[in-house]
């Protein structure tokens, strides 16, 4: 009876904090969902499609750099909080020795890049590239935050951080700054977001702090490799289109990956939540990834009812989300929110396993990605007029058979 009291108490302690973590992130989700139908309405489709790709390569940089939160986040869990202040402090100086290189190159070659991408708006993208030194500060103090459950800081960086990319490009558009206006609001965005994962303590840490000789690149590489698979399969859709499709399609397309990322995003909170409860369990790894099939079963029910319900009216959710101008996505909306529910599957099963000692698990992201890229150049290679909507297919396919695979895998290990 003891026994069952304590393991009731250890869950409790856990839920709690889980709740709030992830309360707070998916009313960031829905922010952020608000903030694309609002500016899909604004804008052209052509212009929208502009606005998806400065914020892909800003949450792409985010995401890339979302690998160092949680190898921060797992070494917190397990350190000192003043040593962990330190270490991040620390990090946090270091991280300008990676950031301001990649600036430069990046503003040396902005001219180039713009031309690829056939995004006319250049100015935009140097404010972008000039503010990537932050990036890096938030993500680390955020992974602190997020190791020792600390809710202020972390409720309060993903509130802020929306609440001032909502209402700053909102202001800017209106005002007519067009997109550097809106580049501007993004910047502002991740200042507060960094300014609400810090307080005094972590200030005066990062005045007094000394090179750390603790290393994190162990823990962290993983996660890198995660991330930068997520970029390349979510985020890369728009610069697939941006490339290759006249700016009508690529508006479509745009319209698309929102759909993706609502049911991506919305079950992606998960991870956080799930990162510290699966290093922290005493129990086998039986135990955990059972807990782990029970999680994916819930987010397989609700997003199947949820595609089912917009399998029946898909007009309405298509204005409801994008607006009239997106009505022709009708027939996509389904695929598209089918692939978003795959990949954010099979995200966390990969993280889980990740977090429970299996290092070679970020490699089935990696390969899922690569098979998807590999699957359009071919069917490009036959085809050079092949239409978005056939991209998507693939990438179903491919998602969908890699969730499958990591069913059956975890089925195998908890019998």
């Amino acid at each position: 009876m003891s026994r069952l009291a304590s393991r009731f108490t250890q869950h409790r302690s856990f839920l709690g904090p889980a709740l709030v973590i992830f309360i707070s992130a998916n009313i960031a989700n829905v922010a952020n969902l608000a903030f694309n139908m609002i500016f899909a309405r604004l804008m052209s489709p052509a212009e929208f499609a502009d606005l998806t790709l400065l914020m892909s390569i800003k949450l792409g940089l985010l995401s890339i750099f979302s690998a160092l939160q949680f190898g921060v986040s797992e070494v917190s869990a397990k350190t000192d909080p003043i040593k962990a202040r330190v270490l991040s402090a620390s990090l946090s100086r270091r991280s300008l020795f990676i950031t301001v290189p990649l600036c430069f190159v990046l503003i040396m070659a902005v001219e180039w890049i713009a031309a690829l991408l056939n995004f006319e708006n250049i100015l935009s993208l140097i404010s972008l590239f000039l503010a990537i030194p932050l990036f890096l500060p938030m993500i680390i103090y955020r992974g602190l935050a997020q190791g020792q459950t600390h809710l202020p800081k972390m409720v309060g960086s993903f509130q802020a951080e929306w609440i001032i990319r909502l209402f700053g490009c909102w202001l800017m558009w209106n005002a007519g700054f067009g997109m550097t206006g809106i580049t501007i609001a993004l910047i502002l965005s991740v200042l507060a977001g960094l300014i609400f994962t810090m307080d005094r303590y972590d200030f005066e840490a990062l005045k007094s702090s000394k090179q750390t000789s603790i290393s994190i690149f162990e823990t962290t590489w993983p996660y890198g490799l995660i991330f930068l698979a997520q970029v390349l399969a979510l985020d890369g859709d728009i610069f697939i289109a941006k490339a290759m499709f006249s700016d009508t399609v690529a508006g479509g397309a745009a319209g698309l990956l929102l759909i993706q990322r609502i049911f991506f995003f919305a079950f992606l909170s998960f991870a956080t939540v799930l990162q510290p409860f699966v290093i922290g369990q005493a129990a086998s790894e039986k135990i955990a990834l059972k807990a782990l099939m029970k999680l994916l079963m819930v987010m397989i029910i609700l997003s199947g009812l949820a595609l089912l319900v917009i399998g029946v009216k898909p007009d309405f959710f298509v204005s409801l989300f994008l607006g009239h101008n997106y009505i022709d996505l009708a027939p996509m909306v389904v695929i598209a929110g089918a692939i978003g529910a795959s990949m954010v599957g099979v995200q966390l099963a990969v993280v889980a396993l990740l977090a429970r000692g299996h290092k070679g698990a970020p490699a089935i992201l990696i390969g899922l990605a690569l098979i998807y890229y590999l699957g359009v150049s071919f069917m490009i290679c036959l085809n050079p007029a092949l239409s978005y909507g056939s991209l998507l297919q693939v990438k179903l396919l491919v998602f969908g058979l890699g969730l499958a695979g990591v069913g059956l895998y975890l089925l195998r290990r908890v019998r």
